[in-house]
C-alpha cells in the first residue's frame, strides 16, 4: 500500500520545489513498485493454479486529491505525509501522479504479458468535486469509475451483461 503515513511517510524524503521526484528517497518508487508486481505475480498464479478460465480485471485508481479530507473517523491519507516533508502545493499533484503512474506500469507490464489478465484505464475519470475525500470517489465518482470496467465484463460474458441505466 503506499496511501497513509504508515505506508508514504518511509518512500518520502525532502526535494526540492521543481522535481517530483526528489521526494522520493532513491531506490523507494522502484522498490514499491517492485513489490506490488509480485504480489500481483502471487494473484496470478493462485489464480492459475486453482481458476485457470478465470479473467482477471485490474486497475491503477485515478489521481488521487491531497486534500485533507479523510473519511468518518479516519484521518487523510496523502496530506499529512506532504506536510510533514513539506512538499509544495503546486507540485503535490505531480508527485500522487508519479506513484498513480507507477501503478499503471506494472498493470499495463503484466496485462501485456499475462493471459487472460486485463487492466483498465481508470486514471484522469474523475473532476475534482467526484472524490469524496482524499482517496475516494463520491457516489457518482464510483459509478464513472465502474463504467470503465463495462466494456470489460460485456466482452467476457455478452450474454449476461446488460448496461446499467445509470451509464447510460
Amino acid at each position: 500500500d503506499f496511501a497513509g503515513p504508515d505506508d508514504l511517510d518511509p518512500l518520502m524524503q525532502r526535494g526540492n520545489a521543481t522535481d517530483p521526484k526528489s521526494w522520493f528517497k532513491e531506490d523507494a518508487l522502484p522498490d514499491l513498485f517492485r513489490r506490488v508486481r509480485v504480489g500481483y505475480e502471487r494473484v496470478i498464479h493462485l489464480r492459475d493454479t486453482f481458476c485457470p478460465d478465470v479473467t482477471i480485471l485490474t486497475h491503477s485508481y485515478d489521481y488521487a486529491h491531497a486534500s485533507g479530507k479523510g473519511f468518518l473517523f479516519l484521518s487523510p491519507w496523502i496530506k499529512p505525509s506532504f506536510d510533514k516533508f513539506g512538499v509544495p502545493d503546486k507540485l503535490r499533484p505531480k508527485v500522487i501522479n508519479l506513484i498513480i503512474d507507477g501503478l499503471a506500469n506494472v498493470q499495463k507490464t503484466l496485462s501485456r504479458k499475462t493471459r487472460k489478465y486485463k487492466f483498465v484505464e481508470t486514471r484522469g475519470t474523475l473532476t475534482p468535486e467526484e472524490w469524496s475525500n482524499e482517496i475516494h470517489p463520491t457516489s457518482d465518482g464510483f459509478c464513472k469509475i465502474a463504467g470503465k470496467f463495462f466494456p470489460e465484463f460485456k466482452r467476457g460474458i455478452p450474454d449476461w451483461v446488460i448496461e446499467p441505466k445509470w451509464l447510460k
